[in-house]
């Protein structure tokens, strides 16, 4: 969050759940990459931890990726496990003809016919990659 201080222009706050900082960096440039640095490692630490989140619904994962954030963000992806078939066509995977495919933009669990489609993603530096 950036604060106002008129004797420190370069001021910022990192608030957490026990504790509020306030920053102060010795230019604009260098408080912007301090802001930067803590949200890319957030996002990090985030992506890392949903692989320990348990008992999600599948319906409740799906709903949390919104179509303005597609390509943005890299997604949460769903696991293999937790799905029998494609999350868009219905047919059922298995070991030799209909394997399992992220989507890239999404995170959904895909057969190969789904996810045929490519598109540059803003997260993954705007390169090529495989979506649904």
């Amino acid at each position: 969050v950036e604060t106002h201080n008129g004797d420190y222009p370069f001021t910022f706050q990192v608030s957490g759940k026990e504790r509020t900082l306030e920053l102060q960096a010795s230019s604009e440039q260098d408080k912007e990459s301090w802001i930067k640095a803590f949200r890319e490692t957030i996002d990090v630490f985030d992506q890392k931890n949903e692989s320990f989140k348990m008992g999600k619904d599948l319906e409740e994962l799906s709903a949390e990726v919104s179509n303005a954030e597609l390509g943005k963000r890299a997604p949460k992806w769903i696991r293999d496990n937790e799905v029998t078939m494609c999350m868009i066509c219905k047919e059922m995977f298995n070991a030799l003809t209909r394997r399992r495919h992220h989507c890239r933009a999404c995170g959904h669990v895909v057969c190969w016919k789904c996810s045929d489609y490519k598109a540059q993603l803003k997260y993954d530096a705007n390169r090529i990659n495989k979506v649904c």
